[in-house]
């Protein structure tokens, strides 16, 4: 009973998902049959340890889909659910209240990606791991298939709005197998300053985000970032204002003093 309200749950929110979403366009193209010629037979790799899983236990069929539409829906498929917490106090999406009870099959996709890691290392991504896995759980429960696209979904990602040069160096600093103490500086030209050169790293297209590039397609913007970059003083001159205006927010004066940091007595 259990997983059949589970399976219609999951089925309601993909089908109202369906309907109230518009066609989104990707900046980058998926293609079926993307790993065609880099690892032979990955789908139906993914397709004979998922089929192992469902016929043993009809939840992980609904769980699997459910995984997909909270891992995609936010913000797009970049398996933010597999994650676990970089310490013991920090609580992972996975484990959220909303999610803790109805998210299942994380086994599931950790034995396909250990198949294809032995097969192919380094090849198949996470995403199109659960993309694939939802296809085939919606297949063995209820009958029917759909195209699945797979593709750009390796990480790290490569921003279109990134310069092209940049964004090659930045995947050999940030290997797909890296782990969570591995960082980078934001800023490889002056990473321990203090300065404007993040304008002109903007200007360049060599921002690791998308809102970096956004900056320079608004007129008001725009020409912050070109005097930023330009003015000599400009920058410092109006973060030290930025910072004294921002102190002034709500200011409690009648506060009493605490004796400690973490404690309100």
């Amino acid at each position: 009973m259990e997983t059949r309200v589970s399976l219609l749950l999951s089925s309601l929110i993909i089908a109202m998902t369906i309907q109230i979403m518009s066609p989104i366009s990707s900046a980058f193209d998926l293609n079926i049959g993307y790993y065609d010629d880099t690892c032979p037979g990955a789908e139906s790799i993914v397709k004979s340890v998922v089929s192992g899983y469902v016929y043993q236990n009809k939840g992980f069929g609904s769980g699997l889909i459910r995984m997909f539409f909270h891992d995609c829906f936010v913000r797009g498929c970049d398996t933010s659910v597999l994650l676990d917490p970089p310490s013991s106090k920090l609580d992972p999406e996975k484990n959220a209240i909303t999610n803790n009870l109805s998210l299942r099959g994380f086994e599931v996709i950790d034995a396909v990606k250990d198949f294809l890691e032995n097969t192919y290392p380094g090849v198949v991504s996470c995403a199109d791991i659960i993309a694939f896995a939802a296809h085939d759980s919606a297949y063995i429960l209820g009958g029917f298939s759909y195209d699945i696209s797979s593709g750009s979904r390796l990480y790290p990602t490569i921003d279109p709005t990134m310069d092209p040069d940049f964004a090659l160096f930045l995947r050999t600093q940030c290997p797909e197998d890296a782990s969570t103490d591995d960082v980078v500086p934001q800023d490889f030209v002056t990473p321990n300053v203090f300065d404007r050169q993040y304008y002109d790293n903007v200007k360049s297209l060599e921002g690791f985000f998308f809102s970096d590039w956004s900056i320079l397609t608004s007129f008001e913007t725009n020409s912050l970032v070109e005097s930023y970059s330009t003015v000599p003083g400009l920058f410092e001159t109006n973060f030290g204002k930025s910072m004294v205006n921002m102190g002034n927010i709500g200011v409690l004066s009648s506060a009493k003093v605490r004796s400690g940091n973490h404690v309100v007595m």
